[in-house]
């Protein structure tokens, strides 16, 4: 059995304040002095195995950036053991150590030996990581001449020029245009097949779910729960909707065989009190069939009038990714002040063009554009949708698009004469 690549034991960090600078070199020549003790990391007890995907989820102030430096090296802990197994690559400042009146290629070999690469081996890598960059002439060019997209590309290729068994990402997920996000994340990929472990910060749900097989709450410096990546996100976002809000609780679903029992949490100024997948008359569904429209009904209750109400859905797929989500505030549909103590019916449409398979739909009310700030009730998997496969046009993947594929066009053939 092999060896975690990762082991935290009890791990703990303080900072020192003091009442003045003078009590500070004084403490620091061995004259003990007034001081407080600030800790923003305690009883971290963490591992992660070869092979292993972990997300770091939190706030900001959790503690996670300052877990990711004792990690790495450039902080060390006041209490407990950090074990580290094997080589370890860090991307926590996407290009540190570059200079700006360097070209790419000199950055490349001084800032690389500061991630302990030799110089003999930044050399044979240099073809690689420039081909990797897509830099072209700039790749020659000093760096005050990029773009911050560009300095991203050379930094990211740079820290995974070679697969280590450890690699770390703190917010170094959104690296340059479209395209090359979707290299990275191939080469990210990539890298976890062939065995390194993965340790991620990012406030992208979507990269956690895509990337991680398992998720680490921190709050308040501490452990607040471990789990699978959507558990865990499920409970983030619950903790950021209970800041002003009561906490959170299980709740059942309506009632059917697509009923959810997804956690609750938000202040209560409106509630959801049923939901329901109906057809065009507004009768009840057990399922969808490929092709056929979604008709979302609810029913919310408000407890107190509401000046502005926005009502917000989220479709995920049966390991959690996010296919699809809006709400009233986004879309342009504002909904008009509502009464105090009313029941009101609502409906939510979209086309059919979920491909088959299983989703859960979330569903949120709360006041402004997300429900980060003032969340009325937010109610995860409150439905359950299974979408079966019919006739007419098959495919892969979680939608469903209407395809035509037409030809051969603009035919040519080589004329004998040629020959």
């Amino acid at each position: 059995m092999s060896k975690p690549v990762l082991v935290l034991d009890g791990l703990g960090k303080s900072f020192r304040s003091y009442r003045s600078d003078l009590d500070r070199l004084l403490h620091l020549l061995g004259l003990p002095r007034p001081h407080r003790d600030h800790w923003v990391l305690r009883d971290i007890n963490l591992q992660m195995d070869r092979g292993e995907s972990l997300a770091l989820v939190g706030v900001n102030g959790a503690g996670k950036s300052t877990l990711l430096k004792i990690i790495t090296g450039t902080l060390q802990a006041s209490v407990g053991r950090c074990r580290l197994q094997g080589q370890v690559a860090a991307m926590l400042e996407l290009g540190m150590g570059f200079h700006d009146d360097s070209n790419g290629r000199d950055n490349v070999l001084l800032a690389g030996q500061l991630l302990g690469y030799s110089l003999d081996d930044l050399q044979a890598l240099l073809p690689s990581i420039a081909q990797f960059a897509e830099l072209g002439s700039f790749f020659e060019q000093p760096l005050r001449v990029y773009s911050s997209g560009m300095r991203l590309r050379l930094g990211f290729a740079l820290a995974t020029a070679r697969r280590p068994d450890l690699l770390i990402i703190d917010e170094a997920l959104s690296v340059g245009d479209a395209y090359f996000q979707h290299k990275c994340f191939d080469r990210i990929r990539s890298m976890a097949a062939e065995g390194t472990s993965l340790l991620i910060v990012s406030h992208d749900p979507a990269a956690i779910l895509g990337l991680c097989q398992r998720a680490v709450l921190l709050d308040g410096g501490r452990i607040a729960c471990t789990g699978g990546p959507e558990q865990v996100l499920n409970e983030y976002n619950a903790r950021i909707a209970a800041r002003e809000a009561a906490p959170a609780s299980g709740s059942a679903g309506p009632d059917g065989a697509n009923a959810g029992n997804g956690q609750r949490s938000g202040s209560g100024e409106a509630r959801i009190d049923r939901v329901q997948l109906s057809d065009a008359d507004g009768r009840p569904l057990q399922q969808l069939a490929c092709g056929e429209p979604i008709r979302l009904d609810l029913w919310l209750h408000t407890r107190q009038a509401l000046t502005r109400l926005t009502i917000g859905f989220l479709i995920k797929d049966r390991i959690g990714q996010w296919v699809y989500g809006s709400n009233s505030a986004l879309l342009g549909q504002p909904i008009p002040p509502l009464p105090a103590d009313a029941t009101l019916r609502f409906r939510i449409s979209l086309p059919g063009q979920l491909g088959e398979g299983s989703y859960s739909l979330s569903l949120s009310l709360h006041d402004g554009i997300d429900h980060l700030q003032a969340s009325y009730d937010w109610w995860d998997r409150a439905l359950m949708l299974e979408v079966v496969a019919t006739g007419g046009s098959r495919g892969c993947g979680p939608v469903r698009l209407p395809t035509r594929i037409e030809g051969p066009m603009d035919v040519q053939t080589a004329d004998p004469a040629d020959d």
